[in-house]
């Protein structure tokens, strides 16, 4: 599993990201980082979500990893916005999971 799937997602703290994760890092002053078993359940939970939809920069499934296909979604070229920012982006689909994933350039013309 991949590390802190959050940290990936274009969908984290947006409307339909779960509650826990979307508070995980509050803190009084200063953001408390789940760990080990908490991160985990964490990981789990943006595993399941239906609206998940992750960033990657090599044709690897932040989920799946190795035992994914990789190949380009549907429309090949999309318009995403991400922390206030529209980027133009290349969507994929993993053909493992059917997770849509995205990067700023083209991984499958490299």
């Amino acid at each position: 599993m991949h590390p802190l799937l959050m940290d990936y997602c274009l969908s984290w703290k947006a409307a339909g990201c779960d509650m826990r994760v979307q508070e995980a890092r509050s803190g009084a002053r200063f953001p408390e980082f789940p760990v080990d078993e908490g991160q985990k359940e964490l990981d789990h939970v943006c595993e399941a979500c239906p609206s998940s939809c992750f960033r990657i920069d090599t044709l690897e499934c932040p989920v799946c990893h190795e035992h994914a296909r990789i190949v380009k979604g549907n429309p090949p070229v999309v318009n995403v916005c991400y922390e206030s920012v529209n980027m133009l982006v290349h969507h994929f689909l993993c053909v493992n999971c059917g997770r849509d994933l995205f990067c700023e350039r083209d991984l499958l013309e490299e």
